[in-house]
This record gives structure tokens, C-alpha cells and sequence, in this order.
């Protein structure tokens, strides 16, 4: 993975990061799976699927969630999002509409509630990528990376 520059920088910041699997011309929304291998071999883990304890209800029955990747040691946790970032008529350009943006937050603070070496959260459309990016420069935790990978698919 590489650092990802950002507008008015010669790099990015912490936790901004890049990775790309290779682009195809004609390209789709990438499955989760797919991203999870191209992860897989970027990190050089197994990342597989898992729900991990995030909580405690008051009754005290566990609260699960589960994450997109994990690794088998639990040390690196992935949550993806293959959503495009569209323009809306009348909304300011790039900027997310209210249901991507809950997605990402709800992600972020899953993250937040498990302990891991490495936590990321995986955006397969640049132009998320880079909004997303510049929106929590400066608010992620030091174990917590938003991460563009370049997963791109054949179209139908």
C-alpha cells in the first residue's frame, strides 16, 4: 500500500492509504469477495468473515457484529464498501448522500469497538475515497486506516 496525496499536499496524512488490484476498462461495482481476496493478498493474511463481540447489552447478553475480513490472529479487522459516490441533482458536488454516509460512520465506529493491531475500512470508488478521506483527516484513531483498493470488475 502506498500513501495517497491529497488535494493541496504532496502526501497524505495518517491513516489515508491506497492499494490497488488492477483496473479493468469497463468496470462494475466490485463484490465483496473479490476486495477480500485482493486484501488478502495485499496484506498477506486470510481475511474471512466473522462476527467478533463489539458490546454488552444491559441485560448482559454480547452484542456481535460481523466484519467483512478478519485475520485468523484477530489482529487485522477490514470492513468494505464497494458504494459509489453519484452526484444528486441539487446536492453539492461530491459530497455523500445521507445513507452512504451513515454506512461509513456505522463501520467506523464497529471498528472502534474491537481491539486489533490494524482496523480499515476498505472503499472501492475513488471518489468516496478521496471525500471520505478528507472528511476524518484528523479523527481516526491511530490503529484505524480508511483505505482505497482498486478492484474493479468487467461490467455484466
Amino acid at each position: 500500500m502506498t500513501e495517497t496525496p491529497r488535494r493541496g499536499q504532496s502526501s497524505g496524512g495518517p491513516g489515508l492509504e491506497s492499494t490497488c488490484g488492477g483496473t479493468l476498462k469497463t468496470m462494475s461495482r466490485p463484490s465483496e469477495s473479490t476486495v477480500r481476496e485482493l486484501m488478502e493478498r495485499q496484506l498477506g493474511v486470510r481475511l474471512a468473515k466473522r462476527r467478533l463481540v463489539v458490546g454488552v447489552a444491559s441485560d448482559g447478553r454480547e452484542r456481535h457484529h460481523e466484519f467483512d475480513g478478519v485475520s485468523p490472529d484477530c489482529q487485522i479487522i477490514i470492513e468494505i464498501k464497494s458504494n459509489e459516490l453519484k452526484a444528486k441533482p441539487g446536492a453539492a458536488k461530491g459530497r455523500y448522500d445521507s445513507a452512504i454516509k451513515q454506512a461509513l460512520v456505522l463501520d467506523l465506529y464497529m471498528l472502534s469497538r474491537v481491539l486489533a493491531k490494524t482496523k480499515m475500512l476498505v472503499l472501492t470508488d475513488r471518489a468516496l475515497f478521496d471525500v471520505c478521506s478528507q472528511d476524518m483527516d484528523g479523527l481516526l484513531a491511530a490503529d484505524t486506516k480508511i483505505v482505497y483498493c482498486c478492484a474493479s470488475q468487467p461490467a455484466g
